[in-house]
């Protein structure tokens, strides 16, 4: 994905302001289509133009590489956290396995020690997503990241 300069002008204001004031990453969701990817590709492109190392992935192609290299996990989920930001869409489409779990919380307990900013996109409401993956990495998430809800309609369709 491309985006200009007026792309990242689009970013929500509330966002932006949400960036600047609490210096903590983001957790956005919303239904399907309402934006989150895109957000998370102009947040990560300014990052970049400023300077600031930022690594966006999606969460079930991040699974899958991650299952490959399972005899050195650790040093992936390190490498992964080898930058400021990280940035994981689609938390959430993966096949629901403790194993997902137990990488997540690993990634995030990680960022969490590191002091890195995590920035999430999800489908999952607040309540479904500590329903999926519980209390535990809930409240860690919302200690590192401002909730954030994208709405109005589907913008693929529109």
């Amino acid at each position: 994905m491309k985006y200009s300069e007026a792309d990242i002008k689009k970013v929500d204001k509330k966002i932006v302001d949400l960036l600047k004031k609490t210096g903590k990453g983001i957790f956005l969701f919303g239904d399907t289509g309402r934006g989150k990817t895109y957000t998370l590709y102009a947040i990560n492109k300014r990052f970049r133009e400023i300077g600031m190392s930022s690594k966006i992935e999606n969460w079930v192609e991040l699974l899958l590489e991650l299952r490959e290299r399972t005899q050195y996990l650790r040093d992936a989920i390190k490498e992964l956290l080898d930058t400021n930001t990280l940035m994981i869409d689609d938390l959430g489409s993966e096949r629901q396995t403790e194993w997902s779990q137990e990488i997540l919380y690993t990634i995030i307990n990680i960022a969490y020690e590191r002091e890195k900013k995590l920035f999430i996109a999800t489908n999952l409401s607040l309540d479904e997503f500590t329903l999926r993956y519980g209390d535990r990495i809930f409240s860690r998430l919302m200690e590192m990241c401002e909730p954030y809800e994208l709405k109005g309609k589907d913008r693929r369709i529109e």
